[in-house]
């Protein structure tokens, strides 16, 4: 594992030859997303359940990625769209993710793996972005982590023109973010005109193959992102309710049937080896 220290991982002195020109966010957000396509289509699995970081790390479309991210540091902030916002900073969020890992190695303990997700940034319009300011900030409009009672941006803090509004908050980017691990959902590129389907698509996947019914003791066993995140799908009473919209038909009369009597919900472990091929 690397440093302990904060990283800025688009940092503009990584790219001398990078034109730093203004360029707005959703320009370079477009261009970013050419890059990554090109990656993910070479180093992801066909589910893109895992990848090949190596691969990844030693191409030179990889170092590409890294001079176009330099251009997030003097981005415009410009009024985005609903769309655009979940669309950049769930790719953000995503390759940040990938880029911090390519850094710093797979981590080995939870101290490690709460540095990648706090102490790599995006630099963005001056401004640092975490993975969990990212997910917490931004896409959760501004709710409070798991384990936490504060927001993530607290009053004041500039960063909160970003966020998402509580009334364009939608609990399926849980089903979007991915945090490196191999319970994680799978890893996708989602475009801000079909950003509705992408976030249908990524949940029927993941609920599907995240929900297991045991008829012979109604028992309904999920993944654990419903415990860690349950408010934000309605709440323990609504969360089966939820969940059984993105089901196959023959699994939701599996759940329908568990639910015709006393049952209980629990949850899987969660596997957080590396996503690695």
């Amino acid at each position: 594992m690397g440093s302990s220290h904060s990283l800025v991982l688009n940092s503009l002195d990584q790219s001398l030859e990078c034109d730093t020109e203004q360029q707005s966010l959703v320009q370079i957000g477009y261009t970013l997303h050419k890059t990554i396509l090109k990656l993910y289509t070479k180093y992801l699995s066909n589910d893109g359940k895992t990848v090949d970081y190596l691969g990844l790390k030693e191409d030179p479309n990889f170092s590409e990625y890294v001079k176009e991210t330099a251009k997030l540091q003097t981005a415009k902030i410009q009024s985005l769209t609903r769309n655009e916002r979940l669309a950049l900073f769930i790719n953000l969020y995503n390759s940040l993710q990938i880029h911090a890992l390519i850094i710093n190695g797979e981590p080995k303990t939870w101290s490690e793996r709460g540095k990648i997700w706090n102490k790599n940034y995006y630099v963005i319009s001056g401004r640092s972005y975490s993975l969990n300011d990212i997910e917490h900030g931004i896409l959760r409009a501004n709710r409070r982590q798991p384990f936490s009672v504060l927001p993530r941006f607290l009053w004041g803090d500039p960063r909160k023109q970003l966020s998402l509004h509580n009334s364009e908050f939608d609990p399926r980017v849980h089903f979007a973010l991915v945090c490196g691990a191999k319970s994680c959902p799978a890893v996708r590129i989602y475009r801000p005109e079909r950003i509705d389907n992408d976030l249908q698509s990524a949940a029927q996947v993941f609920c599907e193959a995240n929900t297991e019914v045991v008829l012979e003791n109604r028992e309904i066993v999920l993944s654990k992102i419903f415990h860690w995140y349950i408010e934000d799908f309605g709440g323990e009473k609504n969360v089966i309710q939820f969940i059984m919209q993105f089901l196959s038909e023959e699994k939701s009369h599996q759940v329908a049937e568990a639910l015709t009597g006393p049952y209980k919900i629990t949850f899987a472990p969660y596997d957080w080896s590396i996503n690695s091929l």
